[in-house]
């Protein structure tokens, strides 16, 4: 009769153990889903968020380094202005015309960025190293400090804010600006 009853005791317990599991892995997974729908931070890890942002990065310094209209369009919003849009790039290609990469190392690249995150935009602070040689005169590592401002879009971030376009930009209408930094920095 004993052995029966803990028999009996031991099924109950077991059944609801079984119960208890169920409930808590589908209350924790509705939770989780809950969680990723209020949240863009919690759908996405950091790590993967800021290699995402890397990447954005990367696709913005092979751009400059190529010299790629197509792929500056992709990086980032230049114009709301179509007409202003198409004379920039052709800017653009006059500058890259105009420079080039020292000894076949990249023209530009990145130092150390650093990600800060508010709700589901990057603000980006990192510096540009330059290796130019404009004119002729060559240039080895003119460091800008540059800020970026990236937003999700289409499952990738897109450059929509950068000092260094501006930068690039502004050399084109006036090539004085970076004459003198080169001459500061003792380059030329």
């Amino acid at each position: 009769m004993c052995g029966k009853k803990m028999n009996k005791d031991g099924i109950i317990t077991f059944v609801i153990a079984i119960c208890l599991s169920l409930f808590l892995t589908h209350g924790i997974a509705g939770d989780e889903n809950k969680l990723k729908n209020i949240s863009f931070r919690r759908n996405i890890p950091e790590g993967r968020r800021n290699y995402l942002i890397k990447k954005s990065l990367e696709r913005f310094v092979f751009a400059i380094n190529n010299g790629v209209p197509g792929v500056l369009r992709s990086c980032y919003q230049v114009s709301d202005s179509k007409s202003d849009e198409s004379n920039r790039y052709d800017y653009i290609k006059t500058f890259f015309n105009r420079c080039s990469a020292v000894e076949g190392r990249p023209m530009v690249y990145i130092y150390k960025p650093r990600i800060r995150w508010h709700r589901k935009t990057a603000f980006v602070r990192c510096r540009l190293f330059w290796n130019v040689v404009l004119d002729g005169k060559e240039v080895i590592e003119l460091v800008t400090d540059e800020k970026f401002k990236l937003e999700p879009r289409d499952g990738k971030y897109i450059i929509s804010k950068s000092k260094a376009t501006d930068l690039i930009f502004r050399e084109i209408y006036q090539p004085s600006i970076l004459k003198m930094k080169l001459k500061k920095a003792g380059r030329i």
